[in-house]
């Protein structure tokens, strides 16, 4: 007779249960959900077309606006719009209408955005990283329609209205500001041991703007032979860039608060209430006065050394094109193979030879990982001492540019400098180690307003001091420009190696 209880194998079910429809469904949410994690695989792609789209503007906006001044103010009569832009070769007034038109839009672009960027960046700790990289796109959205009604309409449109493309730029923050929206939106997902390698990746897709948008723009205009076709698909990418950040970039900020609610099962994290209108811009900028006089000293010469690099890089180009045509005769096809090469340089040390660096460093100086219990560096492994060679290969490249007055001084000079690419995001990701979590979108906030500022005066001051030189000495721009970056780099060892991490920074994320 058989025992009541029986054995354990016979009271094993001969088939397995079947998986409930509940269980499935709560395994494809998973997978959705880490599908659909925050990263910077998920913005690198979009920002890079956003750079790239900038950049491959570069050389149309410059047709369009020498074409339209040609045409309105100096050859009215003629209705061929590309002849009366011909007929303006050499023309030395259309060169100073020219040039003062683009002073104007510089000051009226960098002055908005000077106010705009701080503004948005401190409602971006508020309403998400999102928001404020759709709006960014809004701007540049607006000036593509302005300067197609220009083009379409010449006579009825006057330059004077591209302005207004400038004014929509400053006030959306355009790619400045998408630049900072997404520094920030990888601070929320980073830690500080990966995130300037991660902000390097924006620094090369904002580099990529230079190295391969006039390629594209080039490619465009000898197909289609007409700006009003580029100006189109660039109307089209900034339709689909809204789309694309509106509705398929995760949100990054949403992301972290709900991280630190299952950690700490506490109400979210309460956000600082911004300040609003124009007094935004005071309240960003005391992110970079802390009351410790260490970190303050600490936070002042990463923000202002960064800022500058930032205004040297975007009044530099024009310039060295400028230097190579006067002294060595180049022509378009030779400045733009010395232009790629140059920033494709610089492109390759950003998302691989640094990364590979700062890994090394990190091997050497952390070879059990950061000890348990014990406070937390602001900065990185090998983060200072980055900066320090970056500083000093920028300044070295710009001396021997000065010193060698031949063509393959500036090839040389030209790429020791863009080894120091790195630079900015290391220092950026420096200052984003040194602030709450809370005020991250505050800090990049000020960190754009100085970019505004900076973006004025720097291109200001390198144009007047190549201007009033280029007749006797053209290579003093140059030696400036190594003293600068030396001034910088001993300000750089004042930076204390022993700035605290705040306790946003020591959590893992």
């Amino acid at each position: 007779m058989t025992s009541q209880g029986g054995s354990e194998d016979e009271r094993e079910p001969l088939l397995t249960k079947p998986s409930s429809p509940n269980e499935n469904q709560s395994a494809l949410g998973s997978l959705w959900l880490q599908f659909r994690k925050p990263s910077v695989t998920w913005l690198l792609p979009m920002y890079t077309l956003y750079s790239i789209t900038a950049g491959s503007l570069i050389i149309p906006e410059f047709n369009a606006t020498l074409g339209l001044i040609c045409h309105q103010r100096h050859s009215p009569d003629n209705s061929n719009f590309q002849f009366a832009m011909e007929q303006c070769d050499g023309n030395t007034e259309v060169q100073s209408d020219l040039s003062q038109f683009y002073i104007y839009g510089q000051v009226i672009s960098g002055i908005l955005g000077a106010i705009a960027g701080p503004n948005l960046m401190g409602f971006s700790d508020k309403i998400g990283r999102k928001p404020i990289l759709v709006f960014s796109v809004l701007g540049p959205l607006i000036a593509d329609i302005i300067v197609l009604a220009a083009l379409y309409y010449p006579d009825e449109v006057d330059v004077k209205y591209l302005l207004v493309g400038y004014a929509m730029d400053g006030l959306s923050g355009s790619i400045i500001t998408a630049t900072t929206a997404a520094q920030a939106y990888i601070s929320d997902i980073s830690t500080s041991e990966n995130r300037a390698s991660s902000f390097s990746y924006i620094q090369a897709a904002f580099m990529s703007a230079l190295a391969l948008g006039p390629m594209i723009a080039g490619g465009l205009l000898s197909v289609f032979d007409s700006l009003i076709h580029a100006y189109w698909i660039a109307f089209a990418i900034h339709l689909s860039l809204i789309v694309l950040f509106a509705l398929v970039l995760p949100e990054s900020l949403q992301s972290t608060t709900e991280s630190q609610n299952t950690e700490e099962n506490t109400k979210p994290r309460s956000k600082p209430e911004a300040e609003p209108g124009f007094f935004e811009v005071i309240s960003s900028a005391r992110t970079l006065i802390p009351s410790d006089r260490s970190s303050r000293v600490n936070m002042l010469v990463l923000a202002i050394t960064e800022a500058a690099v930032f205004g040297v890089s975007m009044g530099l180009t024009p310039l060295q094109l400028a230097y190579s045509a006067y002294m060595f005769h180049w022509r378009s096809s030779a400045q733009s193979a010395f232009l790629t090469g140059v920033n494709l340089w610089s492109i390759l040390v950003l998302v691989a030879i640094a990364p590979l660096f700062m890994s090394f460093i990190k091997r050497r100086q952390q070879p059990g990982g950061h000890p348990e219990g014990q406070p937390q560096s602001a900065f990185g492994p090998g983060e200072l001492g980055g900066i320090r060679t970056y500083l000093f290969l920028q300044t070295v490249g710009y001396i021997t540019i000065a010193a060698f007055d031949s063509p393959l001084g500036v090839i040389a000079g030209s790429l020791i400098a863009g080894t120091g690419a790195p630079l900015s995001p290391v220092m950026t990701s420096c200052l984003t180690g040194m602030v709450s979590e809370e005020r991250q979108g505050v800090l990049l906030g000020a960190v754009n307003f100085l970019h505004a500022i900076f973006r004025i005066l720097m291109p200001t001051a390198m144009n007047y001091v190549y201007g009033s030189t280029v007749a006797t000495q053209p290579y003093t721009l140059f030696g400036l420009l190594g003293v600068l970056t030396g001034i910088f780099l001993v300000a750089s060892m004042f930076i204390g190696r022993k700035s605290l991490a705040p306790p946003r920074a020591q959590s893992t994320k």
